[in-house]
Formats: structure tokens, C-alpha cells, sequence
């Protein structure tokens, strides 16, 4: 269950980065008297959905907390698989996780086992 607790507490970290660069790219469009259009925000957002690549297997929240990406036989995952979990992690796993914390937390449970059968990987202190 630490795990699990740290990974809520990572993935938090992460969006308040990003909601930090959000605000950083909001007022430079202001500044530049500019309006950001679909595309733009596009650009700032797909960042987030590859956030477990930065430091190759883990995002800057996950660095924060202690927590990595492995496979199953502790080696680190490929460029691709990470990219691929990663994107899928943000968006489909993230509805389990927060199916978790709004109605039942039997999800938690769903989204790592989900996460263990797709991708072959494990979140794990570090």
C-alpha cells in the first residue's frame, strides 16, 4: 500500500509542475498579446503524457517520492514500452485511479494489475 501512496502522491507532483508551466504558458501568451489556440496547447499538454521517460524510468514525481519503473525481471524497460505505458498510464489508467479515490478502491487494485498484465512492468521503491 506504500506504493500505491506514493504513487498518488507522485502523480500530484506531476500536475503541479504542469500546472505551474501551464500558468508560466498562459502569461507569456498574455504577455505576447496573443491568443493560444488548439494546437498550441496540444504542444504544452503532450508532454504530461510522456512524463515516465524523463529520467528514463521514472517521471520528476516519481524521482521525488522514491519510486521507479522496472520489469517484472527488475531490468529497466525499453524507450518504447516506456512511451507506450506511459501515454496509456495517463489515460486510461488514470480514469481507474481516480474511479479509485471517487467511488471504491477495489480500482487501485485493478489499475495495477491492469498495469502489471499490459505492460509486463511494476512501480517500485527505489
Amino acid at each position: 500500500m506504500e506504493v500505491l501512496r506514493k504513487r498518488l502522491i507522485a502523480f500530484f507532483f506531476d500536475a503541479l509542475i504542469l500546472g505551474v508551466f501551464y500558468s508560466i504558458f498562459k502569461r507569456i501568451f498574455l504577455w505576447l498579446n496573443m491568443e493560444p489556440n488548439s494546437i498550441s496547447y496540444f504542444l504544452f499538454i503532450s508532454p504530461f503524457f510522456f512524463k515516465d521517460i524523463v529520467f528514463r524510468n521514472a517521471s520528476v514525481g516519481k524521482k521525488i517520492v522514491g519510486l521507479a519503473i522496472y520489469n517484472k525481471d527488475g531490468s529497466i524497460p525499453n524507450f518504447k514500452l516506456l512511451i507506450k505505458r506511459s501515454f496509456l498510464m495517463t489515460t486510461i489508467g488514470y480514469l481507474y485511479f481516480c474511479k479509485g479515490f471517487f467511488v471504491d478502491k477495489k480500482y487501485y487494485s485493478a489499475l495495477i494489475e491492469w498495469e502489471e498484465k499490459t505492460f509486463g512492468t511494476k512501480v517500485v521503491n527505489t
